[in-house]
């Protein structure tokens, strides 16, 4: 990968900042699905945004869900490359 050799050590991987959730209300689980398949995918894609669904849940006969993503295609990457531990620590896993 690009960035194993010099992975910025610096960097807060695991910060909230990074990350977008919002809440996405619907009167069913169907249309809770189609919903986030029809616009948060559209303009969010999975593969550039790391775009899931969390926390479905069903709360006084409205469906509910967490919708988390990056706040940029850049995090997503950096994310997605983040190096092995072997990389980081110069050591293997037992």
């Amino acid at each position: 990968m690009a960035n194993e050799k010099d992975w910025d050590k610096d960097f807060n991987w695991f910060d909230e900042e990074h990350f977008e959730r919002n809440e996405v209300v619907a009167g069913s689980r169907e249309a809770l699905l189609k919903a986030f398949h029809e616009i948060n995918l559209m303009i969010h894609p999975y593969r550039e945004y790391g775009t899931s669904l969390k926390d479905i849940r069903e709360e006084q006969n409205l469906w509910k869900a967490t919708v988390s993503r990056f706040k940029t295609k850049e995090l997503c990457e950096k994310h997605c490359t983040f190096p092995p531990t072997y990389i980081r620590t110069g050591e293997m896993m037992p």
